[in-house]
Formats: C-alpha cells, structure tokens, sequence
C-alpha cells in the first residue's frame, strides 16, 4: 500500500454502487416506458413498433446499470459488470413476479439485452481507459 499518497474518498461500497446503479435503471426504465405509452397512445409510434422500443430501453437501461454503478465504486471493472447486470435482471424478475403473475415469457432476450447493454458499456469504458493506471516500477524498488 503506498504512504505517500493521499486517498480521495471519491469512491463507495460496493454494494451501495451496484444499488444505485440498479436504482438509476429501474428509474429510467420506468421513465423511458411512460414516454413509449405516451408515444404509442398518440399514435405517433405504431403499436406494431412496440417490442422494438422495449428492447432499445432494456439495452440502455443496462448501459445506464453498468455506468452508474462504476461512476460509484470506481475498481474491479468486470466484477462491477457482472453483479450490476445481475442485480438489474433480479430486479426486474422480480417486479415480473409481482406484476404479472410469474409469467416469465420473455426473460431470456431480457438477460440477453441487459447483458449486451452492460457489457457494451464495459467495453466501451475499457476503451476511454479510465481505469486503473499501471505505472513502470523504479529500478530502487526491483
């Protein structure tokens, strides 16, 4: 552990990260899912569109899971991609369960939209390179 350098006290808990990445997820799922009603009772979008508008904000939502939680917990990029899909997929198994009687119909192309969303913003964060730096070790210290 380095001495010499000062902790920020920017980063949180693990599990307080992947709650408010999942948080943020419901939340804009749930936003994103009034505005497609609204679009689709005025007939600005066909009702026929319908399962297309769901997958595009179950992929952004999962998205949205991912990098809101990593923003928080700010280490271990794949370990927070994996429990943060997870946790965004229980929920919203569970709020099928709740609502609409355990009728798990479509529950594998959600995992599949939520995985895609998340991994594609794992990688897409990997690429901007905010993570973690590996500095060349001193010769002092070999």
């Amino acid at each position: 552990m380095l001495v010499n350098q000062k902790p920020t006290g920017t980063a949180s808990t693990m599990v307080g990260g992947i709650a408010w990445g999942t948080a943020c997820a419901m939340a804009l799922t749930a936003v994103l899912s009034a505005v497609l009603a609204f679009f689709i009772s005025r007939e600005v979008v066909k009702q026929e569109n319908l399962g297309y508008g769901v997958m595009a904000i179950l992929f952004l939502s999962g998205a949205l899971a991912f990098s809101a939680s990593y923003r928080r917990v700010k280490r271990r990029r794949l370990l927070v991609f994996a429990l943060s899909a997870a946790a965004f997929l229980v929920s919203l198994t569970a709020l099928t369960a709740l609502f609409f009687g355990g009728q798990y119909d479509g529950i594998f192309p959600t995992a599949m939209l939520i995985i895609g969303g998340s991994g594609t913003a794992f990688l897409l964060s990997a690429r901007k390179g905010t993570g973690e730096k590996h500095r060349k070790m001193g010769k002092h210290f070999r």
